[in-house]
């Protein structure tokens, strides 16, 4: 069974008890956020079975993630904790710096190859950064307006597809007020038309009524001129 409310003639929602009365059925047509926070809606597991199972029930990890991060204390996730705050955010420069031996003529040949092997590594790595920046500097400007361009265009698209949706949804509005409308209208000539059948109804039943009691009194003066009769011959 399936119902329509109708806000544009029916008023009965603004009183306290129907109010009250139909949020207890829309909660009862809601699934239970608080027992069961990754629950479907029962709909959505009627009509779609396979996504009945918990959300990631064919992964314990995640699943046990999840599980942690819902059921936080105090609003704070355990699974993420916050950081604290004597924590060193700073950048660790330790693998692009190159240590100097204090004493050269201590260091041992291995320490030397391990220390050439470094810097080979770190002079590659440089020059890879200084080869993004050169690029950078050349086409990245340029890169960075076609992305704009790019962007700019996914709203426009964007926004010309709410645009339509709205029109949409005013098109329906329009024509679901005015069928509620024209439907409120037929009602209203429906009740006074039953209204004065049933005042018709009223005044053929107060009628007839008075014509079954007017035809009793006629007929219980009949039956007194009838007895008088009888009594009379009786009598003669």
């Amino acid at each position: 069974m399936s119902s329509d409310a109708l806000p544009y003639i029916d008023n009965q929602y603004k009183l306290p008890a129907v109010k009250s009365q139909v949020d207890a059925l829309i909660s009862s047509n809601l699934p239970s956020t608080a027992a069961s926070p990754t629950a479907l809606h029962p709909s959505v597991a009627r009509d779609f079975p396979d996504l009945s199972p918990p959300l990631f029930a064919h992964n314990p990890a995640l699943s046990s993630a999840l599980d942690q991060l819902v059921h936080s204390t105090n609003g704070k996730s355990t699974l993420f904790p916050a950081p604290s705050p004597s924590a060193d955010h700073g950048i660790d420069l330790a693998a692009y710096s190159l240590p100097t031996p204090t004493d050269p003529s201590s260091v041992s040949p291995a320490h030397w190859r391990a220390l050439v092997t470094r810097a080979a590594t770190l002079h590659a790595h440089l020059t890879n950064q200084m080869q993004n920046l050169e690029l950078l500097g050349v086409y990245g400007a340029n890169a960075w307006r076609y992305h704009l361009m790019q962007v700019e265009a996914h709203v426009e698209a964007l926004e010309k597809h709410v645009k339509a949706v709205a029109e949409q949804v005013a098109q329906v509005n329009e024509v679901r007020k005015a069928e509620q409308e024209n439907a409120g209208q037929q009602l209203d000539r429906a009740s006074i038309e039953l209204l004065r059948t049933r005042m018709s109804n009223l005044r053929a039943l107060v009628t007839v009524a008075h014509m079954e009691h007017e035809l009793a009194r006629r007929r219980g003066e009949v039956g007194m001129q009838q007895g008088d009769e009888d009594a009379m011959q009786v009598d003669s």
